[in-house]
């Protein structure tokens, strides 16, 4: 979260808005009333659906299962009572990055009680375990020994080595604000690392689908594409993120056009059933809202009957301004060629609750019109490509 400033570190999503709980309840005098729990609740409450939640805890466990038994750190969903608030947190769809521990425990020992068996229970949160750094420990992203392991764990991140603010053992400044150390370490510096992954991965797809992704589809991403986790060491921590391959990736329902393989809102030449543009230095685009039929002023694919598929192509520049050319219309009839304004349910309360136009073109309509669209929404998310181009085949 560090600032992108003239000194210092800065950070994997430096840009990002920053909220912190304490763990303590506030009571007099010196003594933690340790709530977790309490503070979970406080950052679902502040947090909404898509954003990130950061759990920096471990708890104590059963010592058996653990290569360090003096210590045997867990992840704290172990106890049901931060387990039920962690999931209420993903159900409510925040993404909860938790890290595993650092007693070098197996998750998967019966002295668990199969309390880490997705089969039993999942709490919807990304567990993160601690993998080896380049440069300091061989192999890279093989498990550091005091990690916690198992078939609970999601992913890992750098458990050594990290860069950070604060104690001033690799500079120190002008006073404290100017510390900074290259020894941030444990799965506490693993799940941060992690933290910042999801939160670039849910950053890009939302900048290109103007909706964001599930804790799940969040969590599925980070392990599908990351980089194998080396197996020398025995126990699975899981891949390291790759966020270069994960920001490419999203799920199949944010796909613009169903035969967008790739899911990269761009026309490509080996993508089934699309036809090349008639002139080759066209651009296209594709557009989060399928248009059945397109209007004829910005009808971009030279064929009049609305059947070739790059009908559903969208031209940043045409169709920004005829989305915004609907927004001065206010006369509240019902909707019609020439897209006049339409009172739409979006919420299925039953209330007309927002103002849509319809872009199809043809004879005076009656009813649900197709190819219906929602200025705010529609233009934001044409706006929101318009920095993304797509060479031509």
């Amino acid at each position: 979260m560090a600032d992108r400033n003239a000194f210092g570190v800065t950070g994997i999503i430096y840009d990002a808005d920053l909220g912190m709980v304490n763990a303590c309840r506030d009571v007099l005098g010196p003594e933690c009333e340790y709530a977790l729990e309490d503070a979970i609740d406080i950052a679902r409450a502040n947090t909404a659906p898509g954003d990130i939640i950061l759990i920096e805890q471990q708890t104590s466990g059963p010592s058996g299962p653990c290569a360090l038994p003096d210590y045997p750190y867990i992840p704290v969903e172990y106890y049901q009572v931060w387990f039920d608030a962690i999931q209420m947190a993903t159900a409510d769809g925040r993404i909860v990055v938790e890290a595993a521990g650092n007693g070098g425990c197996n998750l998967d020992n019966a002295a668990y009680g199969g309390l880490f068996n997705r089969a039993v229970r999942d709490s919807g949160a990304i567990i993160v375990g601690a993998g080896a750094a380049p440069g300091c420990t061989s192999p890279a992203r093989s498990r550091l020994s005091f990690s916690c392991y198992g078939s609970r764990l999601d992913v890992q991140g750098w458990g050594e080595c990290v860069v950070t603010t604060g104690y001033g053992d690799l500079y120190a400044g002008a006073g404290p604000n100017e510390y900074y150390t290259a020894w941030f370490s444990g799965t506490s510096s693993a799940s941060p690392i992690v933290a910042g992954a999801a939160g670039s991965l849910q950053s890009a797809c939302f900048a290109s689908t103007g909706s964001v992704l599930s804790p799940a589809t969040v969590r599925q991403i980070l392990v599908d594409t990351g980089t194998p986790q080396d197996m020398s060491v025995a126990g699975h921590i899981g891949p390291l993120p790759d966020l270069a391959v994960a920001v490419q990736v999203c799920p199949p329902a944010a796909c613009v056009f169903p035969n967008d393989a790739d899911c990269d809102a761009c026309y490509d030449s080996g993508e089934p059933g699309l036809v090349p543009p008639a002139d080759p230095a066209d651009e296209w685009d594709f557009y989060d809202v399928p248009v059945p039929t397109l209007y004829s002023g910005g009808h971009i694919s030279g064929d009049p009957s609305g059947t070739d598929d790059r009908d559903h192509a969208i031209s940043i520049i045409n169709d920004v301004l005829a989305v915004l050319e609907y927004s001065g219309t206010s006369d509240g009839g019902p909707p019609n060629a020439a897209g006049r304004q339409y009172n739409q349910d979006v919420n299925g309360d039953g209330v007309d609750d927002g103002i849509a136009y319809d872009r199809s073109v043809g004879a005076t309509r009656s009813g649900a019109p197709d190819g219906v669209v929602t200025i705010i929404v529609d233009v934001l998310l044409v706006l929101a490509q318009s920095g993304h181009s797509c060479q031509a085949p």
